[in-house]
């Protein structure tokens, strides 16, 4: 699926992807949230590159099988006639449908062939058309980003999805995100230059004086307790 994409396009996506879960407006906290989701979208992003449908199909375990085919089902069920997809009460949108999409062509099931069972192509709606029906509505790169998923898994061409360009789209993206990191990193270098480090200050930070530190504290505690307890003073012999 994602092997397909070519080179430029998958360093593209992935490099958007680290420079926003790298956001130096986070905390750590949030910060490692991101990185822990990166990992998982990248180690599935590997996963397809390396396994094919087929092949997936024919190592899944056949006892989560009826599970599998139950949740397909279900999600073939609750599509609406327009393509979409949505919560239960609520209108379809373009980043829910994306979703369901990716996880119904991982099942094997085309983007482009994913429609309600009524319509069977006599409407031409299908999760696809959707999807690029709305594609002109994309402002943020991640939408752009799971766009260009679901192209990929339907095997369309990822510069004209409903008239706009997803790759030509994250590729400006990725300019723009790399120019605004280079400035950073450099006014955080320039900034931490003209800061002057005392010499004490240079020293501690060298771990002599930490280790020194830490020697002593223990041989004090040590001197402590030999002379409190003289039987401990024996045992090690005179401490």
């Amino acid at each position: 699926m994602i092997g397909a994409l070519d080179r430029q396009t998958r360093l593209a996506v992935l490099t958007v992807a680290v420079c926003a879960a790298l956001d130096g407006g986070a905390s750590r906290r949030v910060m490692a949230a991101r990185l822990a989701g990166l990992m998982i979208a990248v180690c599935a992003a590997v996963a397809l590159t390396v396994v094919s449908p087929a092949h997936a199909a024919s190592a899944r375990d056949p006892k989560f099988q009826p599970n599998l085919e139950a949740t397909v089902s279900y999600l073939e069920k609750v599509q609406q006639e327009d393509g979409g997809f949505a919560e239960p009460g609520t209108e379809p949108e373009s980043d829910f449908t994306a979703w369901v999409s990716l996880a119904l062509a991982a099942a094997g099931i085309n983007p482009r062939d994913q429609t309600t069972a009524p319509q069977h192509w006599v409407g031409g709606h299908s999760s696809y058309t959707f999807l690029a029906e709305l594609a002109h509505n994309a402002s943020l790169t991640t939408d752009f980003e799971r766009e260009l998923l679901v192209v990929d898994a339907a095997g369309t061409s990822p510069h004209d999805f409903g008239g706009v360009d997803l790759a030509g789209e994250i590729l400006k993206r990725q300019i723009a995100s790399g120019i605004k990191a280079g400035e950073e990193i450099l006014q955080k270098y320039r900034s931490h230059v003209e800061r002057q480090i005392r010499l004490p200050l240079r020293v501690w930070r060298m771990g002599l004086l930490q280790l020194m530190a830490g020697c002593l504290a223990v041989w004090g505690i040590m001197w402590i307790l030999t002379d409190m307890f003289p039987a401990l003073d024996r045992l090690l012999g005179g401490f």
